[in-house]
């Protein structure tokens, strides 16, 4: 059963200078320009839903990547409750596989509401999957978007807070995670990413990397909180 009992706040932050920079003089943001938002096929940008076995809320499908056409991108999936017990709030990152931007959604429970075990959530709200355009992998307004460091994103629980006064805080497998990614892209940071006009060899390195990266996820996962 799906409801929509949570209050998410979907914080962008950002983990270099250069990025800052970006964000701030983005149109959409400086001058609240018009922009435009689609939804971007799974062969441009990736999401991997990070499930840990010990957390108390499992993410899964439908996954759905909603681009803005000043870069920003709004990640759709279901987060349910597998405990047995209520939650109280939840903690999600979500972070690209340079490590270099994301976005942190800290959700309390609406008044009135109760996240019982078996309930699930969407993490889109309706207005992010409104008045979508035709997405256009060679139109200007998808190039913020289609940079290699979006090709993957990672969706990951870091904290969640039971009614039984249980805390799963995996805030140590995030700190790993945001250090791998951190030091191992450099190669790919200034580069375009078209699936359909990128060198084989381009791409057979960005395929490579990509498998590399889920398979420490997968090793992350298992790992001890």
């Amino acid at each position: 059963m799906r409801l929509d009992i949570f209050r998410t706040y979907r914080l962008p932050f950002v983990l270099t200078a250069l990025i800052v920079l970006h964000l701030a003089s983005s149109p959409a943001i400086s001058q609240k320009e018009p922009f435009v938002k689609f939804e971007v096929p799974p062969s441009y940008v990736s999401l991997i839903l990070f499930d840990d076995p010990e957390c108390p809320l499992k993410l899964s499908g439908p996954e759905k990547v909603i681009g803005y056409s000043y870069g920003a991108l709004a990640l759709g999936y279901t987060i349910a409750n597998r405990s047995n017990a209520n939650i109280k709030s939840f903690d999600v990152q979500q972070i690209n596989w340079f490590g270099n931007i994301g976005y942190s959604i800290p959700a309390d429970l609406k008044p009135g509401f109760a996240f019982y075990p078996g309930l699930d959530h969407y993490m889109l709200e309706g207005e992010d999957v409104e008045d979508l355009a035709a997405f256009d992998g060679s139109s200007e307004s998808t190039r913020e978007v289609l940079k290699t460091s979006n090709r993957y994103w990672v969706a990951m629980v870091v904290k969640v807070r039971l009614s039984d006064g249980t805390v799963y805080d995996a805030s140590k497998k995030f700190a790993a995670l945001e250090d791998y990614v951190q030091h191992n892209w450099d190669y790919f940071m200034d580069r375009p990413y078209d699936p359909r006009v990128a060198k084989e060899a381009y791409q057979k390195d960005i395929n490579t990397k990509g498998l590399e990266f889920r398979e420490f996820l997968e090793k992350l996962a298992k790992q001890k909180n």
